[in-house]
């Protein structure tokens, strides 16, 4: 039994009463640990003092397993009140038929906690089954699949029962559809590209680690915010004994051309899922600023601009939240011939997008300073040092933004006199006045 599994039994017991006056109410049928709802006999009332309850959900959320932070603090609370239901037989004997004021904590003996910590430790509370959360992809193509111990990502073709999980493959199984299984009773999209599978307890936690990866992808494309009109779906397929089914926003913006993850991108992709599985604060900041790159990647410039800042906070930000922090932090990543004048025109926005000063970036004061400055667009300046910085600080250099697909078209229309070449990285990156 470890002294976590102690901590949170001697905390959720000091939480009970049986006077009513202490706190809400649970109701439910109990017997012996893991019997049938039939034989479930005996009626209990338990009161529950929430501030003491929710101290001990606190202890839980906190030291418990990693999908647990994305989970609201009532659901938790929910999770240990019906551990509690689960495994009210073991405190039956010193409380049946009983009145008394003070909490169980006060009224079980010292075998009977043990028991029940003991019961928690082995509890699914800390040992979760983890189901299978299958996300359509349209914009992104899979040369190679890649699996890794959390998550995977595949080509139709390559969606088997291993990775499924399980030795037989679910009947009308349909790989190139969603859901991918053919139901007639269920509405049906098709033209996706890939699978992404992410194996987790909770959907709420698997759909922030969806955005964490899909954060990783949005750094590889060359045109990052170049759309097209092409049609979207998106939603969720869980697989575990069956499966189910919710429709929802596409996963992606509608990219003009499709993201192509090869055998090359595997090494970062490796990098992302040691990412995802670490507890250490530095990782839980990486994996958050993903997070906010993905949230940035569909949106308007105005909408993004907020956003990038949020990024570099996740991934520079001191406690005081200090500006000069965040500047050395990417002058050390990218290098000293980053302007820091500069870099601190860009953060000055921060006050006027975030702190109320000017919801529109354009509405700003500093927004054409700084365009007259430096001849060239803040938001844009912002987005690439942003993509730099994740690109070295959290991969390492490991990712590489992809080639433009378009190469041989533009380099033939500056050639051509057309358009103006142009550096692929802009001055900001490359410490030009």
């Amino acid at each position: 039994m470890t002294s976590l599994a102690r901590q949170i039994t001697d905390q959720l017991l000091a939480a009970m009463f049986k006077n009513p006056n202490t706190g809400g109410s649970h109701s439910f049928f109990y017997g012996r640990p893991g019997a049938p709802h039939w034989d479930r006999r005996f009626g209990i009332e338990v009161h529950y003092n929430n501030v003491a309850l929710t101290i001990a959900a606190l202890t839980y959320r906190q030291n418990g397993p990693a999908y647990l932070k994305s989970l609201p603090l009532s659901e938790i609370n929910s999770l240990l009140q019906n551990f509690v239901s689960e495994h009210y037989w073991y405190l039956s004997g010193e409380t049946f038929a009983q009145r008394f004021d003070s909490s169980f904590a006060d009224q079980v003996c010292e075998q009977t906690k043990v028991s029940i910590a003991s019961a928690l430790e082995s509890s699914a509370l800390f040992h979760p089954d983890n189901h299978l959360h299958l996300y359509p992809l349209i914009p992104v193509e899979i040369a190679e699949p890649f699996d890794h111990e959390h998550f995977f990502v595949c080509a139709p073709t390559d969606l088997t029962e291993i990775r499924l999980g399980t030795s037989k493959l679910l009947p009308d199984f349909a790989p190139n559809q969603f859901p991918p299984f053919a139901d007639s009773k269920l509405r049906v999209d098709t033209g996706l590209a890939s699978w992404l599978g992410i194996w987790s307890p909770d959907q709420r936690a698997a759909g922030k680690m969806k955005a964490a990866i899909l954060g990783a992808f949005a750094l590889t494309p060359y045109h990052r915010h170049m759309f097209s009109g092409r049609h979207m779906f998106g939603g969720v397929c869980v697989v575990d004994h069956g499966y189910s089914v919710s429709w929802g926003q596409p996963h992606t913006p509608a990219m003009m051309d499709n993201i192509k993850l090869t055998q090359a991108d595997h090494a970062w992709l490796r990098s992302l899922g040691d990412l995802l599985t670490h507890a250490d604060n530095e990782s839980r900041q990486y994996v958050r600023a993903l997070e906010y790159f993905y949230r940035a990647w569909p949106k308007s410039e105005v909408e993004r601009f907020p956003l990038m800042f949020m990024t570099l906070d996740a991934v520079f930000g001191d406690r005081n939240n200090s500006t000069q922090a965040v500047i050395d932090g990417i002058r050390s990543v990218l290098g000293d011939h980053i302007d820091e004048k500069r870099v601190r025109s860009l953060m000055e926005m921060r006050a006027s997008v975030i702190h109320g000063g000017s919801p529109d970036i354009y509405d700003s004061r500093k927004y054409p300073k700084y365009y007259r400055s430096y001849e060239t667009d803040p938001i844009r300046d912002l987005e690439n040092l942003v993509a730099a910085c994740l690109m070295k600080k959290v991969f390492k250099g490991g990712l590489k933004q992809h080639e433009d697909p378009h190469l041989d078209i533009r380099q033939q229309m500056i050639t051509q006199g057309r358009i103006f070449g142009q550096s692929d990285a802009l001055g900001i990156l490359e410490g030009e006045p």
